[in-house]
C-alpha cells in the first residue's frame, strides 16, 4: 500500500537519506528494498542545490514509482 507522506529535513541531515527514509516510509518497505537513488537523480547535483547560498525552491522527480518534491526544509511523497 502506498501513502502519500510529508517530513521535515533536518538541519544536519543528509538530503539523501532523508529522501530514501521518506520514500522507504510512504512505501512500506526497507530502504534497502529500494532501488539505487542515483538511478533517477544526480544526488550530489540535489544536495549542492540546497546549500543556503542557493535560490532553488524546490525541484520535482520520480523514484520508486513515486512524485518526489523537494523543498528546502520538507520532503514529500507521493
Amino acid at each position: 500500500m502506498r501513502n502519500s507522506q510529508s517530513r521535515p529535513i533536518g538541519d544536519d541531515e543528509c538530503v539523501s537519506d532523508a529522501v530514501m527514509e521518506a520514500v522507504a516510509a510512504a512505501s512500506e518497505q526497507s530502504p534497502m528494498a529500494l532501488p539505487p537513488l542515483g538511478d533517477s537523480v544526480d544526488m550530489e547535483f540535489v544536495d549542492q542545490l540546497f546549500v543556503p547560498s542557493t535560490t532553488i525552491r524546490s525541484i520535482r522527480f520520480s523514484y520508486a514509482g513515486h512524485d518526489i518534491v523537494l523543498a528546502r526544509d520538507q520532503i514529500r511523497v507521493h
